[in-house]
């Protein structure tokens, strides 16, 4: 998610350094492939045949890395396969996110322990979710996984699954800084305090504009956090509705295809936020999983969604970090 797309030369990194096990022949067949699967254009030859070096490379690190056959999930090609690292994480990610201690919140959440769980849960498959969204090149996942949150709990709590407005929060929340990043309950602050337009009166543009003080639509009545650290918590959380969540989107996360992630590259930093629509346990190995919502479109992913291993040992922040920073909106 971040902006600013640069145009980084030879000495830029990609996944792993050069490879030769593909040869020109067939990278090219597969580069031409890409570019017509996702209508890319390029502004010269030069840039061209850069973007192509850069796939390359990324085409190879796909390929070992599912020929090795020994994690539980598998890369593929998707629309940041022509970026390096750089150009993914200046573009992609985010840089700005305050630390949640710093605001002022509705409350905080918790459950008893007493409480029923359900073993799987699936939000998406319950109708209470919209369909995925592509925030392009502006770093506002934050707006767009507040917004699905909040679109979540509408309909469970009216009945109607509304299509709500990123952009007015892009544009709106002052606190936060549009997109270079920003944080959840900043987001679910501002609904509370204005209340939140429709998606067809106020639709996603990718670029922070001049607040356009839209008619609103719907709003919430507050927001809750859940406990730092703790799956458990938010496991209980899950159960009741979608949550969103920070997390951080390594370079194995970008090139997610299938399967359940359990990355090993991610930083102790959050630069990215998604929603959690759900949880289970995969039937063929019993391991246990969350279902995530993306905001990179539906060529991303398992359709747009990922699942990502839960409640692995010694990591109580969760893979990527996904259990240290969760809010929800009712």
């Amino acid at each position: 998610m971040m902006i600013m797309l640069q145009f980084l030369g030879a000495c830029s990194s990609s996944f792993f350094a050069r490879s030769s096990g593909v040869s020109d022949s067939v990278a090219r067949d597969r580069f031409e492939q890409w570019v017509a699967q996702h209508g890319k254009k390029y502004s010269d030859e030069a840039n061209r045949e850069n973007r192509y070096k850069i796939f390359r490379e990324n085409l190879q690190h796909v390929e070992d890395f599912n020929r090795a056959g020994n994690t539980s999930f598998r890369l593929g090609l998707n629309q940041f396969s022509d970026l390096t690292t750089e150009e993914f994480r200046a573009t992609y990610t985010i840089t700005k996110m305050t630390p949640r201690t710093s605001m002022n919140m509705t409350g905080s959440f918790r459950i008893s322990d007493d409480a029923p769980v359900p073993e799987c849960v699936n939000w998406v498959e319950a109708g209470v979710v919209t369909g995925i969204r592509n925030q392009g090149t502006c770093g506002c996942c934050w707006a767009l996984a507040a917004v699905a949150a909040i679109e979540s709990i509408i309909k469970m709590r009216a009945g109607e699954l509304l299509d709500l407005s990123e952009q007015q929060l892009l544009d709106c929340v002052t606190d936060n800084a549009g997109c270079e990043g920003g944080t959840m309950v900043r987001a679910y602050q501002y609904v509370l305090d204005n209340k939140i337009s429709g998606e067809n009166q106020y639709p996603y543009r990718g670029a922070k504009e001049d607040c356009a003080a839209p008619a609103p639509l719907t709003q919430i009545t507050g927001f809750r956090t859940v406990t730092p650290s703790s799956e458990a918590d938010l496991l209980r959380a899950v159960a009741q509705q979608p949550v969103s969540v920070g997390i951080t989107a390594s370079d194995l996360f970008r090139a997610y295809k299938d399967g359940i992630f359990r990355g090993t590259d991610c930083r102790n930093v959050q630069n990215h936020a998604v929603t959690i629509v759900g949880y289970g346990i995969a039937p063929e190995d019993g391991s246990k999983y969350w279902l995530l919502k993306n905001s990179w479109g539906d060529s991303w992913g398992e359709g747009g969604y990922m699942r990502i291993a839960r409640e692995v040992p010694d990591l109580p922040q969760g893979v990527c970090g996904l259990a240290t920073d969760a809010s929800f909106p009712y």
